[in-house]
């Protein structure tokens, strides 16, 4: 619980701090924003309709799927060079 409510608390600034420097642009010109991260392209394009909690539910997914894509990765790579040994020596020798 304290992990999340500290996850939270930085997702929630982030979310303060893009929704300061809001843009009223169309999606196209919201993607050319050179200062433009995935947080602010979600604040700038949905607007009112998204409230924190529903970017903050947002960004939570992103973070594990992307960390669940990593280890999954990991885990099929370790795999294959257990299973080919030649492979793994030339991994190795790099």
């Amino acid at each position: 619980r304290d992990s999340m409510a500290e996850l939270d608390g930085v997702l929630d600034r982030a979310i303060a701090d893009a929704a300061l420097d809001k843009a009223d642009l169309d999606a196209e010109r919201l993607q050319e924003r050179p200062d433009g991260t995935l947080l602010r392209f979600l604040v700038d394009l949905r607007g009112q309709d998204a409230g924190s909690a529903q970017l903050r539910d947002d960004l939570r997914t992103l973070l594990i799927a992307g960390h669940e894509t990593v280890a999954s990765i990991l885990t099929w790579a370790t795999f294959e060079l257990a299973r080919n040994p030649a492979v793994l020596a030339r991994a190795q020798s790099e």
